[in-house]
Parts: structure tokens; C-alpha cells; sequence
């Protein structure tokens, strides 16, 4: 797997350094279909990487990576290293036969265990580019001809072997996975494109890179007991494919993901399904914070349990009974007096020192502050269970509105229901106006979860963490995360498809 990997990396990197200058048909009907066909329809891994020197993908790329410091040092760096596995030049000799996309992917669930074994694939822009090279090659000592297989050349370097028939290009581990990628191609149990588009998703299909997962074989396939427990959930059992894609544009890269799945009742999916994307707190001016909107908390704690019963039903059952006793002795229904009251918008507020602010919207307010003054009683009991043992509940005093949870070591989480919302927050200075702070919508979102985020912030704060603040996390870290600007993400549900974009802009 790594022999293939770094292949591909090195395809991908000179790609990078150019642009800084019914019935299965299975004849293939263009580069990226012939590159797919050397896997079987079955595979569960596989990744496309655009290798197009010229293309939009790697010419937005390589112009967000000029923003940052070092790029160019990096970029020299990574020619020579190319260069220096064989007397050929990159723009002369490498680079004219890319262009076409390349693929590399696992046969099978059982290849991504331990040394996993890939096979990759890519159809060349140029066929006499491509003799020039493996001859220099062969030349300089790098390269081996092996013989014939097929209509196939086969070559080894080192450990790597290479299968050449035409403008094709197989990379493998071993001669015997040369012949079985070029029969594979040759049958009609291949991967075609549209194969692979419908396995993808709604993602990009010119995204930079674009990875496809059969989710329900890997799962299927693991050997880890949490994977047999998750699947009988009836969200994780329909889950049949996903696709991930990452894009470059002018100004932003993004991260876009599709779980597709069988179709499920909305009450088993993990968040509200629908396209309504809740607002989320503006930022208070904390370095680093991460503000998230959520729609309809109560569907999520719904899901927990539901999925908590599916996956362990004696867990669930003690669960159960824990309900029933609060009930009896307390009057605290969590079904219709916690659970059902948060069915509306809930806004999150976190900060890398730890600082957490909440809000959420309730369906009854005047009663869910008896629920509170009720759920006093047995909260020291949970928090014991939840691992904060001799946390103290301190009650309102006088016009006080606020209850608080005083820690044993030291510090305080309040909170209560303010101007008809709930509010916590271990920030003394924030709760207080929690209720009434001004929202924002985000930017392109869609789906019952969206946030935002200072990603300058973020990661500086992370630099300082690692090098020292005042030291050389803040002598490098300006330099280093100044164009970073802000991140974005939003998360929708629906039956047969989750999915997710996260995007960072960059400064110039």
C-alpha cells in the first residue's frame, strides 16, 4: 500500500508543480472509466485524484498554497525529490503524460488490513511521452522489463510493479496484481464511471479528489465488536455507500460528504431531517471559538435512545427503569418535561480554553423552570454517574433566576431559564446575556446542524499550545495561519442520504 501510495502522491505532486507553470458496456468509454475498470464493480475503497496540470483543480490549488509561507521552498523541494528517482526531467518528461484522472482503490475489504494492498491506474495524455520515459528509465537502471502479460509490459522498480498496455498505466504491488487488474478490465465485473458516480453521491464530480466507500461492506467485513453493535442500529444498517470530495476554488477549499443509505422512518435519523438551517450565536471575540446552531435538540436525544435500545437493549432497560424511578419520586417526566421541550432552535458556543455557552429554545418555559427547581433533587445523583462526583447544587437565591452546578475542583456551570430560554455556560460573565445575544444565519448552509468557526484563531491558539505562547508559536504562527479566515460547516439529514460541507476561506 505505501509503494502504490507514493506512486500516486508523486503523480499527484508533478500535476501540482505544472500548475505553477441496462447491460454493462465494458469497453471503456474514456481515461477515467479505463483507469476504473482495473478494479472489480465490488471495490470498497476507491480514490480519484485530478491530475490535470492545467485544470481549475490544481491551478486553484497551488494558488491557495502560494498564500502561505514556505510554499515555495516546498514546491522546489518536492521536484527534486521527483527528479531524483531517475535521470528524466518534470516538465520535459513527466508531466506530458499526465492529465487524465488517477485511481487508486482496494479490491477488496480484506486489502485495507494491516500492509493494505492497493492497485492503481491512470491513462496517459500522451503515448510517446510515455515510451520516452520508461525507456530513460530502463536506461538509467530504475526500471526492469519483466515480459509480456497479455498485451501488457510488465516493469518493476524496487518493490513496485508497473503494467503498460497503450496510453494504460497499472501501478501494483506485485506482477499477479498487474494480471488481475488488466483481466478485471477486460470483463464485465468491472467499475465503470457510473458506477462509481452513484456510489459518490451528490459530491463534486470535478473536486480535486473524490474517495468512494462501500460503507456496508467494509462494515460488513471489520473484525471490530463496536462495528457488529453499530449495525444494528437501523440508521448504520441502511447506510449502503458514501462519498468524500475535496475541492479547491479561488478563494476557499472544501470538504463535501454523502452517506447514502437505504430509505429510513425521519424519526431514525440522526438529526432533523429537511433543508432549515438554525442560526448560530454571533462570536463574543474569544480567540478560536466554534459557534454551532442546531434544529430540534429533542430529535437527537430521540435518536440516542432509540439507537441505545437497538445496540443494547439490557442497557436500555436499566435506562428505563432510572426514568421510571425519577418519575416516582420526583414527578420528572425526561420524556415530556426534558426531552420534548427542546424542539426547537439550540445555539452552542466553545472556546480551545473551555468555555462553553448554551442556548436553546423551549416549548413551555414557566413549566420547565418547575422541572428545574424538581430535577434539583436527583441531578447530584446523575452527576456522580457522569463522573463529576460531589458536584453541588447551588439553588436561585433572592431574584436570582440561575441555578449552578459547583464543581469539586473548582469553577461553576450555571444555568437556567432566562427570558424564556435555557441558558449554561461555565462563563460567569457571558450567561447572564446568553439569552438575549443576537444570532446569525451561516453562509450557504443546509440542514438542521450548521456552524462557523475563527479558524485564524483556532489554529493559532493550537501553534501557541505546541511551541509556547509568546516563543515561537507567535513568531511562526502569524505568518503561518494570517490567511486562514473563516471555517463553515453545515450537516443535513434526509432518508437515504446524509450530507455534509465543511469550507475554509483564505485571505490574500
Amino acid at each position: 500500500m505505501r509503494r502504490v501510495a507514493a506512486l500516486a502522491a508523486m503523480a499527484v505532486a508533478a500535476s501540482v508543480m505544472a500548475g505553477c507553470g441496462g447491460e454493462k458496456d465494458t469497453k471503456a468509454k474514456n481515461p477515467f472509466d479505463s483507469a476504473l475498470g482495473v478494479l472489480p464493480a465490488s471495490a470498497p475503497f476507491v480514490m480519484a485524484f485530478e491530475a490535470d496540470p492545467d485544470g481549475p483543480q490544481i491551478k486553484n490549488a497551488v494558488g491557495l498554497a502560494d498564500r502561505f509561507p514556505f510554499s515555495g521552498q516546498l514546491k522546489d523541494r518536492a521536484k527534486e525529490q521527483i527528479e531524483s528517482q531517475g535521470k528524466f526531467d518534470l516538465e520535459d518528461d513527466l508531466l506530458p503524460i499526465l492529465g487524465n484522472p488517477l485511481v487508486v482503490g482496494a479490491k477488496a475489504p480484506q486489502d485495507l488490513e494491516g500492509d493494505s494492498t492497493f492497485v492503481g491506474a491512470i491513462e496517459v495524455g500522451d503515448e510517446a511521452a510515455l515510451d520516452r520515459l520508461l525507456e530513460s528509465a530502463s536506461e538509467d537502471g530504475n526500471l526492469k522489463e519483466l515480459g509480456e502479460d497479455g498485451e501488457a509490459t510488465v516493469y518493476q522498480a524496487d518493490d513496485s510493479f508497473y503494467g503498460v498496455t497503450g496510453k494504460l498505466v497499472v501501478l501494483a504491488d506485485s506482477r499477479e496484481d498487474i494480471k488481475d487488474a488488466l483481466d478485471t478490465r477486460e470483463g464485465e465485473d468491472r467499475l465503470t464511471e457510473e458506477d462509481f458516480d452513484k456510489r459518490t453521491g451528490a459530491v463534486p464530480k470535478d473536486a480535486l479528489l473524490r474517495v468512494m466507500f462501500d460503507t456496508r461492506a467494509l462494515i460488513a467485513a471489520s473484525k471490530d465488536p463496536d462495528a457488529k453493535v453499530a449495525v444494528k442500529v437501523p440508521w448504520v444498517k441502511a447506510l449502503t455507500t458514501a462519498g468524500v470530495a475535496v475541492s479547491a476554488g479561488t478563494d476557499d477549499a472544501s470538504l463535501e460528504v454523502d452517506l447514502l443509505g437505504d430509505d429510513v422512518p425521519p424519526e431514525d435519523l440522526p438529526i432533523a431531517p429537511g433543508a432549515a438551517s438554525p442560526p448560530v450565536l454571533q462570536a463574543s471575540g474569544e480567540q478560536g471559538e466554534i459557534t454551532v446552531g442546531l434544529r430540534d435538540l429533542g430529535h437527537v436525544f430521540g435518536f440516542g435512545e432509540r439507537a441505545g435500545k437497538a445496540a443494547n437493549p439490557d442497557a436500555f432497560n436499566q435506562y428505563e427503569l432510572g426514568k421510571q424511578a425519577i418519575k416516582g419520586r420526583y414527578g420528572v417526566d425526561v420524556d415530556a418535561d426534558l426531552i420534548a421541550q427542546l424542539r426547537g432552535e439550540s445555539q452552542l458556543s466553545l472556546t480551545p480554553d473551555g468555555k462553553f455557552a448554551v442556548r436553546a429554545d423551549l416549548t413551555d418555559p414557566a413549566k420547565f423552570e418547575k422541572t428545574l427547581e424538581d430535577s434539583a433533587e436527583f441531578l447530584p445523583n446523575a452527576l456522580k454517574g457522569a463522573g463529576l462526583a460531589g458536584a453541588v447544587i447551588e439553588k436561585p437565591r433572592g431574584n436570582q433566576r440561575l441555578y449552578a452546578i459547583a464543581r469539586p475542583g473548582g469553577g461553576s456551570i450555571a444555568y437556567g431559564v432566562v427570558d424564556g430560554k435555557l441558558v449554561i455556560s461555565n462563563s460567569p460573565d457571558r450567561v447572564a446575556s446568553l439569552a438575549g445575544a443576537a444570532t446569525q444565519q451561516v453562509a450557504g448552509a443546509q440542514g438542521a446542524l450548521a456552524g462557523q468557526a475563527d479558524s485564524q484563531g483556532f489554529a493559532q491558539r493550537l501553534l501557541e499550545d505546541q511551541l509556547g505562547a509568546g516563543g515561537l508559536g507567535s513568531l511562526f504562527g502569524g505568518s503561518i495561519v494570517g490567511n486562514l479566515e473563516e471555517l463553515t460547516f453545515s450537516l443535513r439529514d434526509d432518508p437515504g442520504s446524509m450530507r455534509g460541507r465543511a469550507t475554509l476561506r483564505l485571505g490574500r
